[in-house]
């Protein structure tokens, strides 16, 4: 008995497709030839330990076939049969590392762009849970150009049952309430389908649900083909009920096709043909896997029983033909293409995603503000003011020659006080702000992967609506940090000190965060991140000038201390609150030694001033703007490297 694939569905030259309606439907009509998948790996038989030669490895072997419009089309085999990889082969999604021979033709013409006609449902649920399922609906369809936006979000949420959740936060797993995983897979789906493609890929859209929400998820995707859409997708264990839903099946093993058709014949094919008849009250699609599945324990003789049947099918006469309708297909209209909305609009519905994700819950913001202020007071009081009139008193403790001469020895307590509360202002600002961020692109990348490589923005439209989203925050909580240790530490009691020393720290804190970003870009590992911020960051903090005189720096690792913004921030604060200063100053006066205010000093030899404190760190007072200066040429050159790699990433060959 003839295999009758493709029984049900007519191919002809004008790409009419006559479907389980026997009603003609226009859209996708996808067809694929001769595919052949590879990838290379390591050489299991290489006796190398390290640097083993590389052998190549057949995923897909000669896979033909078949999708019209209005077809509900499952995908299936057994663990490593190759499904997919056939459904990321055809849609051109996830192909990092794979070598194809082969074509697949899209209306009768060979296409590489067909995401440009289609769209893609990850097996993993992507979201931002702090958007309700509505906000997220309504970004994804602005920025997909659909006409008349916010009426077609409704439909959707209609159409796809989501109405009870509409409002809901869509939440993140392991960080409070989420939605259900059944409205996660069917959000997933009505974000592809809001703009209405003529080609749906699924992989896997049941996998993680319970038999009755595979059901309503497999019931959403039977009513989408039945508008017309070629609807493709990897399923994994259906119920017999869900497996019923489909029209066409493609059952592959090791890489190869053991059925083609529609899945209301496979049982007869597989009964009389295969002579693999399935057990009464048994489900079907269970009996088909299992019968073209890999016994671990018969590994030898299941891949000859799997080589026989799918020989068997290539023998058929439907199959032979569904191949050389493939040949003759002529070509046609090509179906709507997915066009990009512009720069403008790209930019804007960006930074309205991330100020929502960044603001949405003001308790964060609270909280944020809250612990800032709380930090603040605690260090305050640790470096208190011991003089509030903002007297600097340098008590010099002089060691007294015989002959009464002021000798080298000099003590000043309050000026070390002082130059320790700028610098762990500074520390606080820096440490705290790089490990609040150095998560944050290993979360988000396979988001944007997802949407950037859709075609919904570019990838540096996503990183600059981020980072001006982010700058209220930022101008906010240095303000809050300087405003309390600023008075509690006892700096210069001026206005213009006061919001120049704000500035600096405000610079410091974006130095952190552009710090963060790179080091986050670097891996989508969030243990490696973590593994590699604390040893990059204490070389720069050494270099900052408090632990290590900035005259005294090896000249080996001098450039370290040029990327480090401690040292420009470190020698900012010490040049704002010192420069110009009159500090008291000490004389020997026999075994004692005596303070006298700073207008008796000129006849002493010893005597102490602010500039005199900026130059005993190796600072140079000329430097204040300088360092500013180079401060935001950190933030650009930190926040630069993280966009490059960022850019490599998202070259459209890693695809």
């Amino acid at each position: 008995m003839d295999n009758p694939a493709f029984a049900e569905t007519k191919i002809s030259p004008d790409l009419g497709v006559s479907n389980k309606n026997s009603q003609k439907v226009s859209g996708a009509h996808l067809t694929w030839s001769n595919l052949n998948i590879q990838v290379s790996i390591p050489d299991p038989e290489s006796t190398k330990k390290l640097f083993k030669p590389k052998t190549q490895k057949s995923i897909i072997t000669n896979i033909n076939g078949s999708a019209s419009p209005g077809q509900l089309i499952a995908i299936m085999g057994a663990s490593g049969a190759g499904k997919t990889t056939l459904l990321n082969v055809l849609s051109n999604q996830n192909m990092q590392g794979l070598q194809k021979s082969g074509a697949v033709y899209l209306n009768g013409k060979e296409v590489d762009n067909i995401q440009d006609y289609s769209a893609y449902v990850q097996q993993e649920d992507m979201f931002y849970g702090t958007l309700t399922c509505r906000e997220h609906l309504k970004f994804q369809a602005n920025l997909r150009g659909v006409e008349n936006p916010d009426n077609r979000v409704e439909e959707v949420i209609q159409e796809m049952g989501l109405q009870k959740c509409a409002d809901s936060k869509i939440g993140t797993p392991g960080r409070g309430k989420t939605i259900s995983g059944g409205e996660k897979k069917r959000l997933s789906v009505a974000t592809q389908i809001l703009a209405q493609p003529s080609l749906l890929f699924l992989d896997e859209p049941t996998s993680g649900l319970d038999s009755f929400l595979a059901m309503q998820v497999v019931k959403s995707l039977q009513k989408i083909s039945d508008s017309g859409t070629t609807v493709l997708c990897t399923i994994h264990q259906p119920s017999s009920e869900v497996f019923a839903m489909f029209d066409n099946l493609y059952l592959l093993a090791r890489g190869r096709i053991c059925y083609s058709g529609t899945t209301a014949n496979a049982l007869e094919y597989f009964e009389g043909t295969l002579n693999l008849p399935c057990p009464r009250e048994y489900n079907p699609a269970d009996h088909y896997i299992a019968k073209t599945a890999i016994e671990p324990l018969n590994v030898e003789a299941s891949e000859q029983k799997i080589s026989e049947i799918c020989d068997t099918l290539e023998k058929t006469e439907s199959y032979q033909k569904l191949i050389n309708d493939i040949k003759i297909v002529q070509p046609g209209n090509m179906p709507a293409r997915f066009n990009p909305v512009g720069f403008g609009t790209q930019v804007y519905w960006n930074f309205w995603r991330s100020v929502i994700i960044n603001y949405r819950d003001p308790m964060v913001i609270g909280i944020k503000i809250f612990i800032t202020l709380f930090i603040a007071l605690i260090f305050g009081l640790i470096y208190l003011n011991p003089n509030p009139e903002g007297i600097y008193v340098a008590e010099m403790f002089s060691a007294c020659y015989e002959n009464g001469t002021v000798g080298p020895i000099i003590r000043a307590p309050d000026i070390m006080n002082i130059n320790g509360g700028l610098f762990v202002s500074l520390t606080n600002q820096s440490f705290s702000n790089v490990f609040a961020v150095v998560g944050v692109f290993p979360f988000i990348i396979p988001i944007w992967r997802i949407e950037h490589y859709m075609g919904l923005y570019k990838m540096p439209l996503a990183f600059i609506a981020t980072n001006l989203a982010e700058i209220p925050v930022l101008l906010l909580l240095p303000l809050a940090w300087t405003g309390v240790t600023y008075f509690m530490f006892g700096f210069a009691p001026t206005v213009g000190q006061f919001f120049m020393q704000y500035l600096i720290i405000e610079l410091v804190t974006q130095c952190a965060i552009s710090f963060g970003y790179m080091l986050s870009s670097f891996s989508e590992n969030q243990q490696v991140i973590n593994a590699i911020s604390a040893p990059l960051l204490i070389p720069l903090l050494l270099f900052g000038g408090f632990y290590l005189n900035a005259d005294s720096i090896p000249d080996y690792f001098i450039w370290l201390k040029y990327l480090s913004w401690f040292y420009y921030g470190n020698e900012a604060l010490v040049i704002n609150q010192w420069s110009g200063e009159e500090l008291s100053c000490g004389i020997c006066d026999g075994a004692e030694s005596v303070v006298v205010p700073y207008a008796e000093c000129a006849d002493v030899n010893m005597q102490v001033t602010g500039d005199s404190v900026i130059a005993a760190l190796g600072f140079d007072k000329s430097n204040l703007w300088f360092d500013i200066g180079l401060m935001c040429a950190l933030v650009v050159f930190y926040r630069g490297i993280a966009f490059l790699v960022l850019s490599i990433k998202f070259r459209s060959g890693n695809r």
